[in-house]
């Protein structure tokens, strides 16, 4: 495995990453080109857990509601990541650092997070993620 992640991989991951984290209203957002069909998500709550493309959008769903009205931003720090010998696998890992605003009171999160990207048919697409918060 190597470190250098090739420009289509970095762009996919972003896209995809924009999307996770409701960088874009979900109207502008197209799903299809960055997560794969038959994709499985372990998020940090009971109810995170996606198997499917289907899920993953009825989560996204449910999520963008429950964010309406709330100020959140992301600090990232990328603590690994991983380009297969053989050109069809990335894996990415950060610690992110959520701060939500509700306009009276602010709070912070931090979450590790793991994501494996396959290039399927000449796109890249997210197979894999996982989410878990750290304990003290």
């Amino acid at each position: 495995m190597s470190t250098k992640i090739p420009k289509e991989l970095t762009e996919a991951y972003e896209t995809m990453i924009s999307y996770m984290f409701h960088l874009l209203p979900l109207s502008e957002m197209d799903i299809d080109s960055v997560i794969a069909d038959n994709t499985m998500i372990y998020g940090t709550t009971i109810d995170e857990n996606i198997f499917g493309i289907d899920d993953f959008k009825k989560i996204m769903k449910m999520q963008a509601k429950e964010m309406d009205g709330l100020e959140i931003s992301y600090k990232r720090n990328l603590v690994s990541q991983y380009y297969s010998d053989d050109g069809k696998t990335g894996i990415f890992v950060e610690e992110v650092k959520l701060i939500v605003n509700t306009g009276e009171t602010a709070s912070e999160d931090h979450v590790r997070m793991s994501f494996v990207m396959e290039k399927t048919d000449g796109s890249w697409k997210l197979i894999h993620a996982h989410g878990s918060k750290p304990v003290d």
